[in-house]
């Protein structure tokens, strides 16, 4: 699937019609497909170009609901979350812009874990705060927050961190960490090293 293409597929998945005979297949779909339709979905159309930045604002903001969408799939209805919701979950976000399908180490794919959850946080924070009027402010405002419910409760047993190191020229390199909720001394030892929680930090 073609980055270009992320309209087309929020406006599918959005589309209760054109989902609704497919609904049970889609949310039982695998994990490498539910990474390529993040990885689709997660291209930002920029704004200043062309003179239509209200659709490409609304296409930023589509693109939001859909992966707010393909969450609550993955989530389930089961309350608490499911265990193996949550490996679904951790699978796909270590899967997220894999081009190329091959084994990783496991530090790696937990880097990726925390990096792709942000990708998707950083995302979410850019689509909403260009709301280019007050149409968009109408139809969107209200449900602004919405993903970081089901987000919050996927990832609530690997927590993913993050360091902002600021370079000279203005550059910046960000480095990824996740601990287990459980794992008190992994937790401080990010802590003392200036690492932040990517949700809810």
């Amino acid at each position: 699937m073609e980055a270009t293409n992320a309209p087309f597929v929020a406006n599918f998945i959005n589309s209760d019609v054109e989902t609704s005979g497919q609904r049970d297949w889609i949310k039982k779909m695998p994990a490498e497909t539910y990474a390529k339709l993040f990885s689709v979905l997660l291209h930002y159309h920029d704004l200043g170009f062309w003179g239509n930045d209200s659709e490409a604002a609304t296409d930023n903001l589509n693109q939001v609901a859909a992966m707010t969408k393909l969450l609550e799939w993955i989530r389930g209805e089961s309350h608490p979350v499911s265990d193996n919701a949550k490996k679904k979950f951790e699978n796909v976000m270590q899967r997220v812009g894999e081009e190329i399908e091959m084994e990783l180490p496991e530090e790696v794919k937990w880097q990726r874990y925390a990096e792709n959850i942000d990708k998707i946080l950083m995302f979410w924070d850019k689509a909403y705060n260009n709301l280019m009027n007050k149409k968009l402010e109408e139809e969107f405002f209200l449900s602004k927050n919405s993903i970081l419910r089901p987000l919050g409760s996927l990832a609530d047993q690997w927590i993913p961190y993050k360091k902002v190191i600021q370079l000279p020229a203005y550059q910046e390199v960000v480095e990824y960490e996740v601990a287990h909720i459980s794992d008190k001394s992994k937790i401080n030892e990010l802590k003392i090293k200036r690492f932040q929680r990517v949700i809810g930090g």
